[in-house]
């Protein structure tokens, strides 16, 4: 997973400098949720997430070895375990923050 796929701004931040525009309204994403590596429960919650799709890609990669799924879902199990890892990886670092003391309880 790529880090340069979203950007993410404070809401209050983004207004004090570029105003109200429906613009900015209209990119904003409603479905979408951010868990900072300097909140203190961040590496709970990352790793939850990353060990659900791991346990998800042992379960299909179980069954695409049985020959219980289509040829093309290779590609899905690789990129679900690709992902997998990537949150794995944001959970290490936010390991990281917690052990040199970088932390905040969430905003």
């Amino acid at each position: 997973m790529n880090d340069q796929k979203y950007i993410v701004f404070k809401r209050e931040e983004l207004r004090a400098r570029f105003g109200h525009s429906q613009r900015l309204n209209e990119l904003e994403l409603e479905d979408a949720v951010v868990i900072r590596t300097q909140d203190v429960f961040a590496r709970s919650g990352l790793m939850a997430y990353a060990n659900t799709i791991y346990a998800h890609v042992t379960l299909l990669h179980e069954l695409y070895e049985h020959g219980e799924l289509p040829p093309n879902a290779a590609a899905m199990i690789d990129r679900l375990f690709e992902i997998a890892n990537y949150f794995h990886q944001r959970a290490d670092e936010a390991e990281g923050r917690v052990a040199a003391g970088q932390v905040k309880v969430p905003d």
